[in-house]
């Protein structure tokens, strides 16, 4: 038997040292260790004791050269484009961090996040990719008119999104938002409510808003339902009402109650901020919620459990989407270089699911 070394335990342990301290070429404990298929072959015996030495001498594989040699880092990375209301510690982002943590966690992956403050976002993300830094790209709070993305995708096909609604050829896993709302219509409906509003966002109007407006004003046409313009109130919004300068759902409250007996008897939101934000100024000034308003919001978030009345909501699954996107790229990035845009067509949209509440009830008689 070898006469063992010892090795300095402040100094990192090298293959070397290994094969020293058992006896044998570097070569066979490579083999034994990484589990490779080279030309030196070891016994099964001789296997044991250079596991039980690598063991003993705390060796750890070194993460560039593994990296190198199967020309990947089993690292997903996570962008967040800077935006006012986005931040990876928001309950947003960080539900879907979630899910993307439990794919990376099944499939022995690690996660990076890149927090950047968003000037030099697409060159930042492919220098990553670039120095393998990542096997591949989650992108977050991707605005549909953001020139970036195509630079990026130029370079780098390993990219997928959640809730992208632009024209570049994004793999993304989307929320089905029209289909969200028409549920909600449905819901109100079913309870017995007839003169049913909308009321979508006050901050900003894109895809997204756009097809959760179109997911309302169709159901209530399926439905023969009657739509009265002051009924509905969103960031596109032109006076009378004024509500878009204002940016206050308090203000769209006192609108709707301002109509008195002509107002609708329940809102759909087009979010779980309007609906608290409705709710909390309507019991303020004397209507009950539900029994003078039924109001519905969108998302689900946490906060409408607890709320008074706990709301009812539509729910978004967003860390089922945010695994789901993990499970894509991962899929993606262990195959050979393939076209990975949308020409492969995004997967079906997410469904939405109804929660109800306390938030909602039938009509008054």
């Amino acid at each position: 038997m070898a006469k063992q070394k010892v090795v300095n335990p402040k100094r990192r342990t090298t293959l070397r040292d290994v094969a020293d301290y058992v006896g044998c070429s570097t070569a066979v404990v490579s083999t034994v260790i990484n589990g490779s298929r080279g030309r030196s072959m070891a016994s099964e015996q001789l296997s044991q004791r250079i596991t039980q030495a690598a063991q003993k001498l705390g060796y750890r594989p070194d993460f560039v050269s593994q990296s190198m040699a199967r020309r990947s880092t089993r690292t997903l990375g996570v962008y967040v484009e800077k935006g006012e209301g986005t931040s990876i510690s928001y309950p947003y982002e960080s539900t879907i961090i979630c899910g993307v943590e439990q794919a990376c966690q099944q499939h022995e992956y690690d996660l990076l996040i890149i927090s950047l403050s968003g000037k030099a976002a697409p060159q930042v993300c492919l220098n990553k990719m670039i120095e393998r830094r990542v096997d591949g790209l989650i992108l977050l709070h991707v605005l549909h008119d953001a020139t970036w993305i195509d630079s990026l995708l130029a370079r780098q096909d390993h990219v997928v999104t959640v809730n992208y609604y632009g024209p570049a050829p994004l793999l993304s896993v989307n929320f089905d938002n029209k289909a969200a709302t028409a549920m909600a219509v449905r819901h109100l409906y079913e309870l017995g409510h007839r003169r049913i509003g909308y009321v979508g966002s006050l901050m900003m109007w894109g895809p997204g808003e756009q097809l959760r407006s179109d997911g309302y004003h169709e159901a209530m046409a399926q439905l023969n339902l009657p739509i009265d313009p002051l009924w509905v109130v969103d960031d596109r919004t032109a006076p009378p009402t004024g509500m878009a300068s204002e940016h206050e759902y308090d203000a769209v409250a006192h609108h709707m109650i301002q109509l008195g007996n002509a107002r609708p008897t329940a809102i759909v939101c087009g979010s779980d901020w309007a609906a608290i934000g409705l709710t909390r100024y309507f019991r303020r000034h004397g209507l009950e919620v539900p029994g003078d308003m039924s109001v519905i919001g969108h998302d689900d978030k946490q906060i409408c459990r607890y709320f008074d009345p706990p709301m009812s909501s539509i729910h978004q699954p967003l860390e089922a989407m945010g695994r789901k996107a993990a499970e894509l790229l991962i899929q993606r990035t262990s195959k050979p270089k393939q076209n990975t845009s949308k020409a492969h067509g995004n997967p079906p949209l997410v469904a939405p699911k109804l929660v109800q509440r306390e938030s909602t009830a039938p009509p008054r008689p």
